[in-house]
């Protein structure tokens, strides 16, 4: 159950992401392109600077090793999801900036510009929750070393 809780929560964020998208189309919102190519640049480098930190753990001090599996799991979520993220704004990026026009399907004006934008908006504020997720984990680890070397003194 917990991965189809998951997959809806995905699938409730990227319906959300459309919806404005699609508000954002019909009041014909549309910023200047260097705009959605410099918010791609921040996210970019929120993403470099997050997968940075997730690849920079290291858990040689912890001894247990089901712990340390636990803990790599939660970090292969986080390098996950960061990918996964990237990849959409990544890919809404190369969609606004082939289609830079608004289109129109049977009268409903659709603008990859905005896509972009929202997507990557979004995006930049999941990689910043994380950013505090990641640093919660952080704080674990150290606490457990710091523990398990207390522990090796008494």
């Amino acid at each position: 159950m917990p991965g189809r809780l998951k997959v809806m929560r995905y699938a409730v964020r990227l319906i959300a992401v459309f919806a404005v998208t699609a508000l954002a189309s019909l009041f014909s919102f549309s910023p200047q392109p260097f705009f959605f190519s410099t918010l791609f640049t921040v996210v970019g480098i929120f993403f470099s600077i997050g997968f940075s930190i997730v690849i920079g753990f290291d858990f040689s001090a912890i001894t247990n090793d089901s712990l340390v599996k636990g803990l790599r799991r939660r970090l292969k979520q986080i390098e996950h999801s960061f990918t996964i993220h990237f990849a959409i704004a990544t890919g809404a990026f190369f969609l606004a900036d082939q289609n830079p026009k608004p289109i129109t399907i049977k009268g409903f004006c659709f603008s990859f510009i905005a896509l972009s934008v929202v997507s990557s908006l979004y995006i930049l504020i999941y990689l910043i929750v994380n950013f505090s997720r990641l640093q919660r984990l952080k704080d674990e680890v150290s606490d457990l070393i710091r523990h398990s070397r207390a522990q090796e003194k008494s």
